[in-house]
């Protein structure tokens, strides 16, 4: 089977953290425009934003997802712009909520760190954005 390009494997990514987040309790919403981020999932009066970053990797290339910013992938997200990131490996089912502030200054997340990220309710423990 033929491994789907970049834009399938980003769209079924989105799916998949769409679905973690319903089933987890979140309401979703996908912004008509590009603000920086992918999703805004909410909860009662809390909300986050979420950038969601795909693989379609198996064998040596599936233990690590990059979140670098851009095309060339030479820029850093921040707290300013997004809330946390949503790590998907569609091959796999992978999913990881990981914080921005968990992930500042690096280049990948690592699968290795899944017990800590995996569940959707470490976004409980992010400090919504100020109104």
């Amino acid at each position: 089977m033929e491994a789907p390009d970049g834009r399938v494997t980003c769209e079924i990514g989105i799916a998949m953290a769409v679905e973690n987040l319903l089933r987890g309790g979140f309401s979703v919403a996908v912004p008509l425009v590009d603000d920086g981020y992918d999703l805004l999932a909410f909860y009662g009066r809390r909300y986050w934003r979420l950038q969601v970053k795909a693989s379609a990797s198996s064998g040596p290339n599936a233990t690590r997802i990059s979140i670098r910013r851009g095309k060339h992938k030479t820029g850093q997200y921040c707290r300013k712009h997004v809330d946390a990131f949503v790590c998907v490996n569609t091959r796999t089912r992978a999913v990881l909520f990981v914080p921005v502030a968990s992930a500042a200054g690096r280049r990948w997340i690592n699968w290795s760190s899944a017990e800590r990220w995996s569940d959707v309710a470490v976004l409980h423990r992010i400090k919504p954005p100020r109104r």
